[in-house]
């Protein structure tokens, strides 16, 4: 059965409140992992570390909300002086990645994400850090620790419909969850979104046929949902891939 690839849908986006650019948040991460004594002494402390933890968003916002945690760092003691920095991962609920690189001394600092993936592709966010709470090692070598993230983000606006185009192409060829487009161009109209789709489909054209069309939000409950005046139509594909 022919499945189909409807990019009009996508138009549903353009209207819904959608990030704005340079948006502040603030996210509680609690981990807990293992450190590794590299050196010790009254002069110098080294210790390595790997921490997986939980973040949420404070502030009901998308970034670092629900996702999967997982740190690496070093922590190097001089005297009174304690620096750190390392490297975060994080995980989506729709697998799509963030990775923040982050230093500072004893209870904060700053970070900055250096990639993303998905959605989240071409990023720019920065930030603090800091310490909320350390807890008792619930066993010895261990480490248990909340903080607070506080930054704040803006993703890339493509002001050129074949960029967008070009985007939902590569996604589609990785096999990833098709972007919000409003995500990357708030300003979109209708037609907007149609000269998207063209790129979009031009593309795939390249290797597979037009099937035929779909309409949708044929209703006027439907588009009135969706911010729509009129029906959205996409295309389906002979391959049968979304």
């Amino acid at each position: 059965m022919i499945r189909y690839f409807l990019v009009a849908f996508f138009a549903i986006f353009v209207f819904i409140p959608t990030v704005q650019a340079a948006d502040p948040f603030e996210s509680t991460a609690c981990v807990s992992g293992t450190s590794t004594m590299l050196y010790n002494s009254k002069e110098l402390m080294v210790l390595s570390f790997e921490m997986k933890g939980i973040v949420r968003s404070n502030t009901n916002s998308e970034i670092f909300n629900n996702v999967s945690e997982m740190c690496v760092g070093l922590v190097c003691k001089m005297g009174d002086d304690i620096t750190q920095r390392g490297y975060c991962k994080y995980m989506y609920p729709n697998g799509d990645i963030t990775i923040m690189e982050w230093d500072g001394k004893a209870n904060g600092g700053n970070w900055k994400l250096l990639l993303g993936t998905g959605k989240w592709e071409g990023i720019k966010a920065s930030g603090t850090w800091s310490i909320l709470q350390r807890a008792k090692p619930i066993a010895p070598g261990t480490v248990q620790s909340c903080r607070i993230i506080k930054g704040t983000y803006e993703l890339p606006k493509y002001s050129s419909e074949l960029e967008l185009g070009n985007i939902l192409m590569k996604a589609h060829e990785a096999k990833q969850k098709i972007p919000v487009v409003s995500a990357h161009n708030p300003s979109l109209d209708v037609k907007g979104v149609y000269r998207v789709q063209k790129a979009y489909v031009e593309q795939r054209l390249s290797r597979d046929q037009i099937a035929g069309f779909k309409a949708g939000f044929c209703t006027k409950a439907a588009q009135k949902r969706s911010g729509l005046y009129a029906p959205a139509a996409g295309v389906l594909f002979a391959s049968g891939n979304s």
